[in-house]
């Protein structure tokens, strides 16, 4: 009788490990320097910059970054506070240069798209005669199906501090994340797999 039960436990882990392996983020453009090829183990140190107002999730998600590349990744929150980030990187690219760190990484929100999805069905009753052969349809309903979706557009953005330019840049998009921090680790595993792809990083 035990049986049954094992079955349903399996059943229910396997579904548990796919949900796990997927996400809802795929890269929707990317961009590198064809001349750079980062070897991680050469890797110093970079900085990693969320751009959020909300200082207690930009902490989270520079948290979470840096926890990747645990002593490589310092978080912009202790490298320079809780000031307000400026979208001019300059001043951050030659901060980061003079205290000897690799690059910066910045990673933003560029877009959040709301839709609702409506959908049509056609349900249809029909009748057999005696024969089993002949239908008539005696009536017919319209089912609409609502649906609210959102989109997530975060920007990734990788600079060299030495250079003091651009390396690498990516968008990427997260269909419905469960969470700040489950968008935050899906966008980070997504753009490393699209650096190591590309052969960017190694």
């Amino acid at each position: 009788m035990r049986q049954p039960i094992f079955i349903g436990l399996f059943i229910v882990l396997s579904i548990l490990c796919y949900a796990c392996a997927t996400t809802n983020t795929k890269i929707v453009s990317s961009w590198r320097n064809p001349s750079i090829r980062l070897q991680r183990s050469d890797i110093n140190k970079f900085v990693v910059a969320v751009f959020l107002k909300d200082d207690s999730t930009r902490k989270m998600a520079e948290n979470l970054i840096a926890r990747r590349f645990p002593g490589q990744a310092v978080p912009s929150y202790e490298y320079l506070g809780f000031d307000r980030l400026s979208a001019d990187t300059s001043f951050y690219l030659r901060k980061a240069a003079a205290d000897g760190k690799d690059g910066v990484v910045v990673v933003y929100l560029s877009n959040v798209d709301r839709t609702r999805n409506i959908r049509a069905k056609n349900i249809q009753y029909s009748q057999s005669w005696s024969t089993g052969i002949n239908q008539a349809i005696y009536a017919q309903d319209v089912v609409l199906t609502v649906r609210d979706q959102a989109i997530y557009q975060v920007q990734v953005d990788v600079y060299a501090a030495n250079r003091n330019a651009l390396i690498w840049s990516g968008l990427t998009s997260t269909v419905d994340p469960f969470n700040d921090k489950t968008l935050i680790h899906d966008v980070t595993t997504e753009v490393v797999r699209q650096m190591k792809k590309e052969r960017f990083l190694q």
